[in-house]
């Protein structure tokens, strides 16, 4: 047997014993994609949470929490005060998603927060000026506002435009 041919089946060999064969290769990408591995949260059946900059909610749970994952604690931050109680804290503008877990993992709940400039000042500022309004004010990203409603005259329509 020529001398390459036995120096190329011994680096083989090598190699397929550090990496592994194709066929193990192609068990470990299939491994990979198996369905065994499932989400156990997602935003799909989360809540929206309205927040204000600095301002705060609190949350009563049906069961006891283990773990909670605030996935960007520079907009919004949860404080466990009980086993059932949480405060969340509208911490800058922008938008986080928040899960609670129980003891054997499950989730117990899901919110998607959204922190906005506090609009409570306008809210009654607008009320003052029509008490028989009935106008919602949103947040639009960090500088945006929404009115939306119902006033009794187009004069009321176009105060302070």
């Amino acid at each position: 047997m020529p001398r390459t041919m036995l120096v190329g089946s011994a680096i083989a060999a090598v190699l397929t014993a550090f990496v592994g064969s194709a066929a193990d290769r192609s068990a470990l990408a299939a491994d990979a994609l198996n369905p065994v591995v499932k989400a156990v949260s997602s935003d799909v059946g989360s809540r929206f949470m309205p927040l204000g900059v600095s301002k705060s909610v609190v949350i009563d749970l049906p069961r006891d929490i283990k773990d909670v994952l605030v996935a960007d604690p520079k907009i919004a931050n949860a404080v466990v005060r009980s086993a059932r109680r949480v405060y969340v804290i509208g911490a800058a503008v922008g938008q986080t998603s928040l899960y609670f877990f129980d003891a054997d993992g499950q989730q117990i709940a899901g919110f998607d927060v959204a922190v906005t400039r506090d609009l409570n000042g306008i809210r009654a500022a607008i009320r003052q000026a029509i008490p028989a309004g009935e106008i919602l004010v949103e947040g639009l990203g960090p500088e945006g506002v929404v009115l939306t409603g119902s006033v009794s005259s187009a004069a009321e329509a176009q105060m302070g435009l």
